[in-house]
């Protein structure tokens, strides 16, 4: 005799089907599974319990771990790696060298323009001479310009040539007397502006390095 797992009617021991409900019996010597409503899902586990505490404690990072840098910290030290003084003397030297370079080309272009006005105005014959007479003088003007401009800025570049060599020796107080306004100025105008404003940076620069050698 076997009972119906869903209503508790007996049935014979042979009976595949119950007779009161009609559900399907276990076979003998199978031990029925327990029904499970689809719907609900498979079973869930109940979550670890944990010790009181436990959960809320916390542990120290290995050492050695790496540690991301603060953001930000990158790029100061890129730039403090460029402002120093070796690096704006050393712009401010470049820049001199082509400011005397572009004075140097333009003056030779000056001469080479004169010459052929010159020769332009002597095929023409003395009675057109004084047509051109104003751009001539204008050569003249810009020839003598260009080699005042030309002088000038190759002084500037010889003093930042001088400081360049003294910040590399690291004789930064030299260096200070030598970098003065006045040299800073006419890098401004005979030296492409650029070289007169890193001459004026590097003034900072190095009362920065002289405080730092005079600190213990």
């Amino acid at each position: 005799m076997k009972y119906c797992p869903k209503c508790g009617t007996p049935n014979d021991d042979n009976a595949l089907f119950c007779k009161q409900c009609g559900a399907q019996l276990p076979m003998m010597g199978i031990p029925s599974a327990p029904q499970q409503n689809i719907l609900q899902g498979p079973p869930q586990q109940a979550p670890p319990q944990y010790p009181s505490g436990a959960q809320q404690q916390s542990y120290p990072p290995p050492q050695g771990s790496y540690q991301p840098p603060p953001y930000g910290s990158a790029q100061q030290s890129q730039l403090s790696q460029f402002s120093n003084p070796d690096t704006y003397v050393l712009i401010a030297l470049i820049f001199a060298g082509i400011s005397v370079l572009v004075f140097f080309v333009e003056f030779i272009y000056s001469i080479f323009s004169l010459l052929s006005l010159s020769s332009y105005v002597a095929s023409l014959g003395p009675s057109y001479s004084y047509l051109y007479a104003g751009a001539i003088a204008g050569e003249y003007v810009a020839i003598f310009s260009y080699l005042i401009a030309m002088a000038i800025g190759a002084l500037v570049a010889l003093r930042v040539w001088k400081l360049y060599n003294l910040v590399k020796q690291r004789r930064y107080q030299e260096a200070y007397q030598q970098d003065t306004v006045l040299w800073g100025v006419l890098g401004i105008i005979f030296g492409l502006i650029i070289t007169g404003v890193f001459l004026l940076l590097l003034r900072g620069q190095l009362e920065t390095a002289l405080r730092t050698q005079a600190s213990p």
